[in-house]
């Protein structure tokens, strides 16, 4: 008996910490991405900001279809 509940607390822990992680991750997935676009908006010197924009934008939605395929991914390891 036990056994089960530290088994319990254990995957609870590791669920905790993976999906804690993925937030850092998409934080700097949308600061790489943002710092291309504003890399590209400065060597190419476009006065409305559209690159930055443009690759923002791509690393938000790059990282929701992350972390949706990260919870898919989980939900049937666990079933």
């Amino acid at each position: 008996m036990g056994n089960e509940i530290k088994e319990v607390k254990k995957t609870s822990q590791n669920g905790f910490f993976k999906f804690s992680a993925i937030g850092f991750q998409m934080i700097a997935t949308i600061c790489v991405f943002g710092g291309i676009g504003w890399w590209l908006d400065s060597y190419f010197e476009v006065k409305g900001k559209y690159n930055t924009i443009f690759f923002m934008l791509f690393g938000v939605i790059g990282s929701i279809v992350k972390f949706i395929m990260d919870v898919l991914n989980e939900q049937k390891r666990g079933e």
